[in-house]
């Protein structure tokens, strides 16, 4: 009976014959299609490795040509939108910039005046910063011209800043060199050489009236309100043409009204003429090139109206690279400048690049080749390689006894001028004019322009004050700080208008070869997982 059972139980399954060393044993098919399944890939999962792998390959070429295409399609868009037209989104930042800008004036103080009218050597000490809130409003004289330029004025007003001047008030006085009287003795001592008979004019209305080698007035008569000058008043009594006989605070360069100071009519480059324009001079005050400066060879480069006014430039333009130079025109001296990459600093986490003023910008013919223009007539060649970073301003406003240069003289090496005076020290932190420059829009994140206006003064002058001066001098009177910094604010507005985006388009591509990199790597361990396991 358990015989027949079990034949009817092998009658219901079909068995093959399998040989285990020698012996022949029965097994059934099914248990026999159990092992052959687990040992078999499946189609199914060969077919989705297989696709795995293709598109695993095809997204990793996607990504590393994306890693290429997508930052130069990013940067080709912002080139693309780089033309300063009405109706742009930076036309109205622009005509009113959002960054607050500060001036900041520190006088050099005369100690012992009495002292150095006697010949004796001049003790300065620094008195300030006086903070000036400085407004800057752009009227447009022509907002797109047919050649793709912009024609417009800036207008400057300033305010006192008591906040950030605190404990100084504009009350304070200073004793400084007297801007008026040395002007004064500059035209005398001109005419005494060239008109004898004007000169007698001169020197008789100034007998009983003369002003002072030295001054001491408020801050806010030198900077704003400007001060009566008796030398003038006598002057113009005498029937000598004069322009005016007050002097007009130095804040006021050509006055327009209360506070409010303009430098001429400006025309640059609005971009639609190539982004690495955008911003550049095009003419100043109705002129494309300078007549100011004596042409020494046939480049006239010294007249050359090169470069920006230093807040706008054409996107991608600045490079992390020393030996690139940076323009930048400066109506204030009538002269360009340029400025070289230094290092990189970081603004509310922008990686910016640093622009700074080298000491071949400012320096003479032999360090600075094309410079010998800057070089007054009087002047020889060899006397401007010593008089490094001295800028006189008679050729740009004549008549004026006004030499500019860097504050405490940083960056000349000009020894006499420091023997002059006791009281100057110059250092790099906080006298260099630098910026610093988002490496995407280019718009500095932070700048400080950074000048020293000087008054020259001769013992040669036919005044009384001056006659018994030891020397001549270039005598300190004041140096300003010009300066903005973003803030966070602003900073984060960038961010979230160009650098979210740049951020964005950088990541795709990584996105995508991180994908295919796992597709071809899961693929792959499947393909050998399958091809050990047919091995075994």
């Amino acid at each position: 009976m358990k015989s027949d059972n079990a034949i009817a139980r092998m009658s219901s399954k079909t068995y093959e014959l399998q040989s285990r060393k020698g012996d022949f044993s029965l097994v059934p098919t099914s248990e026999n299609d159990k092992k052959t399944q687990k040992e078999s890939p499946n189609k199914g999962a060969i077919a989705c490795a297989s696709v795995s792998l293709i598109l695993g390959v095809m997204v990793l070429a996607v990504g590393l040509f994306s890693l290429q295409y997508l930052p130069e399609y990013f940067e080709n868009q912002v080139k693309q939108k780089a033309p300063l037209r009405p109706g742009t989104p930076t036309w109205d930042s622009w005509l009113s910039p959002p960054v607050a800008v500060y001036s900041n004036f520190t006088f050099f103080n005369v100690e012992n005046p009495e002292e150095v009218l006697a010949g004796g050597k001049p003790v300065l000490t620094e008195k300030g910063p006086y903070v000036y809130r400085e407004y800057k409003k752009r009227e447009v004289m022509e907002a797109e011209t047919p050649q793709g330029t912009i024609i417009y004025r800036e207008v400057f007003t300033y305010e006192f800043d008591e906040e950030k001047s605190h404990p100084l008030k504009d009350s304070d006085k200073v004793t400084v060199v007297n801007p008026v009287a040395a002007a004064i003795g500059g035209k005398m001592e001109g005419q005494k050489k060239a008109n004898p008979w004007i000169f007698s004019f001169f020197e008789d209305a100034l007998t009983d009236y003369d002003d002072g080698a030295f001054i001491t007035e408020t801050v806010r008569n030198l900077l704003e309100d400007g001060y009566d000058s008796a030398g003038l008043k006598a002057l113009k009594e005498s029937g000598i043409p004069v322009p005016a006989t007050r002097f007009e605070g130095l804040l006021l360069k050509r006055n327009i009204g209360k506070n409010e100071s303009y430098q001429g009519v400006i025309e640059i480059d609005n971009g639609s003429n190539g982004y690495s324009k955008l911003g550049r001079f095009v003419s100043w005050n109705g002129e494309r090139e300078l007549d100011i400066w004596p042409e020494r060879d046939e480049s006239n480069s010294c007249n050359q109206i090169n470069g920006t006014d230093g807040t706008l430039f054409g996107p991608y333009t600045v490079k992390p690279d020393p030996s690139e130079k940076l323009y930048v025109f400066i109506p204030d001296l009538c002269r360009s400048l340029f400025l070289r990459y230094e290092r990189d600093t970081v603004h509310y986490g922008i990686t910016t690049h640093r622009y700074t003023v080298p000491y071949e910008a400012v320096a003479g013919p032999s360090d600075n080749p094309g410079s010998e223009c800057f070089c007054p007539n009087r002047f020889e060649l060899e006397e401007c390689d010593i008089r490094t970073a001295i800028m006189p301003k008679d050729r740009c406003q004549p008549g004026s006894p006004v030499i500019m240069s860097t504050p405490h003289f940083y960056l000349t090496n000009w020894e006499e001028l420091f023997n002059d005076f006791d009281g100057l020290s110059p250092e790099k932190s906080l006298h260099e004019t630098y910026m610093d420059l988002d490496p995407v829009v280019s718009v500095p994140l932070s700048a400080r322009k950074r000048l020293q206006a000087n008054i020259k003064i001769r013992p040669a002058y036919p005044l009384p004050s001056f006659a018994n001066l030891a020397k001549e001098y270039v005598f300190p009177l004041m140096w300003i700080e010009q300066g903005a910094d973003f803030t966070e604010a602003v900073a984060d507005r960038l961010k979230s208008k160009v650098y979210k985006s740049k951020d964005m388009l950088s990541n795709i591509p990584w996105v995508g070869i991180g994908f295919g990199i796992a597709c071809i790597f899961g693929s792959i361990v499947y393909f050998l997982r399958m091809y050990s396991i047919r091995e075994s």
